[in-house]
């Protein structure tokens, strides 16, 4: 693993530790002074870093969606190097979920904010960025099989797995791993 200098280091604490109130107390409700506290540092470090919490916002979204990205490609290099061929959409849900899981802090953050117009609108474009890169591999897994309505199935898949990570982050007895085996079902 690379070795991160110190100046990434304290923007990592920072970033890791705004995910955390954000996601806990909600954006509008986490300070910067309460970022600064919460990472052990000083507020005057923070800006340092970052113009203001809307700046922080920005990055913090930008670096857990490039993250989510990285992982996700690794995932799909080490299916096809496993397999030999292409993974299937039984893989790219499993992986998705996989990863989604680990990011849960991350998602519950992006369902908190979708409700906060003047927010959103700062984050919106990345998302839908994300979105279309998400329905577009779906749209080329689902081909095969769904031929005349591949992209109206790609949206059903993206909305249904969308609305399993929702309720899985707001509430800790839901079947994450029976709607996941129900949707590869689908979709096999």
């Amino acid at each position: 693993m690379k070795k991160l200098r110190k100046r990434d280091l304290t923007e990592k604490n920072i970033l890791d530790t705004a995910m955390l109130l954000f996601s806990k107390h909600g954006f509008e409700n986490t300070s910067m002074r309460k970022i600064a506290k919460q990472a052990k540092i000083s507020a005057g470090l923070v800006y340092h870093y970052f113009e203001g919490k809307n700046d922080l916002l920005v990055q913090l979204f930008t670096d857990r969606l490039a993250d989510i990205k990285l992982k996700l490609k690794h995932a799909k290099d080490e299916i096809v190097s496993r397999k030999q061929n292409k993974p299937t959409i039984e893989d790219y849900i499993r992986t998705h979920f996989r990863i989604l899981k680990e990011k849960s802090q991350f998602w519950r953050l992006v369902f908190l904010l979708k409700s906060q117009d003047n927010i959103w609108r700062l984050l919106e474009e990345k998302l839908k960025e994300n979105k279309q890169s998400i329905v577009a591999d779906i749209v080329q897994l689902l081909r095969p099989n769904f031929p005349n309505n591949t992209q109206a199935e790609a949206l059903l898949l993206y909305s249904s797995m969308e609305g399993i990570i929702f309720h899985y982050v707001f509430d800790e007895q839901y079947p994450i791993d029976q709607m996941v085996d129900l949707l590869v079902h689908k979709y096999q």
